[in-house]
Parts: C-alpha cells; structure tokens; sequence
C-alpha cells in the first residue's frame, strides 16, 4: 500500500507549496532512525519487513525512513519519486547516487548497478543530505 504525505502544511484553501512524498508501511526489523537508508530484509519471504546494512551497494536497497522506530514498530519508508533528508557518509558531494554503505543507515556515494536509491541534491553536512529517491 502506498500513500501520499505532505511535508509542508497547506493554506486555507487547500493550496500552497506543498512537497509531496510517497512512503509506503513496513515492519522494522530493528530499531531504525528517521532518514536512515533501509533495505527489504532477505530474510522475510514477504518481503514486509526493512532493515538497516552494512553491505556497501546492496540490491536489497529499498528507501529511506521517515521516523524513528523501534523493532517491530511499522515504520513509514519513503519511495520514490521523494525528496528527503537521509544520513549520509561525510564524503558525499552534490550529485553522487547514493546507495547502501558499510555504517548500518547510512547511504554513501555508490556506483553498483541496480544498488541506487537516489541522486544527492546537496552535499553532506553534519552526515545529512537531501536526496531525490528514484527508482534502482
């Protein structure tokens, strides 16, 4: 299931410069962070479950969190096309793809085929980044 959420609070008449973002509810397999990089857990056959890795370009990346959770809470995963803040290796410039790193959330410039969760827009600042999520 897929919903819409509005990141900026609309006018009274409905309008306004409202960004809107896609997330979709999964099952936290471990504690996660608001703006950590999940990946869908291999270990569920379901496929409803996300958690953190320390596997650099992982193919299993599947969006970014939109709070802080503790394991087994349902947390809210942004998807693509979104623009959000993720945790970010320090290295990260303007315009690198971002992918999975070796700090569990963290997302980190990558090159791997099919391992992107989106485009930095800024570049890293006290290990945040905003990132245009876009499909692997």
């Amino acid at each position: 299931m897929r919903v819409t959420q509005s990141t900026e609070p609309r006018n009274l008449f409905g309008f306004g410069a409202s960004v809107e973002r896609a997330v979709e509810p999964k099952v936290a397999g471990v504690a996660i962070n608001e703006g950590d990089v999940v990946v869908i857990d291999p270990a569920d056959p379901t496929g409803n479950t996300v958690t953190t890795t320390t596997t650099a370009g992982s193919k299993f990346v599947y969006g970014v969190a939109t709070a802080t959770v503790s394991a087994g809470s349902i947390v809210y995963v942004a998807r693509p096309p979104s623009v959000v803040s993720v945790n970010v290796a320090a290295t990260v410039t303007q315009g690198d793809l971002i992918g999975t790193s070796t700090t569990a959330g963290q997302g980190a410039a990558t090159t791997a085929v099919g391992a992107v969760i989106g485009v930095a827009l800024t570049a890293a600042a006290n290990n945040r980044a905003t990132v245009r999520l876009k499909e692997a």
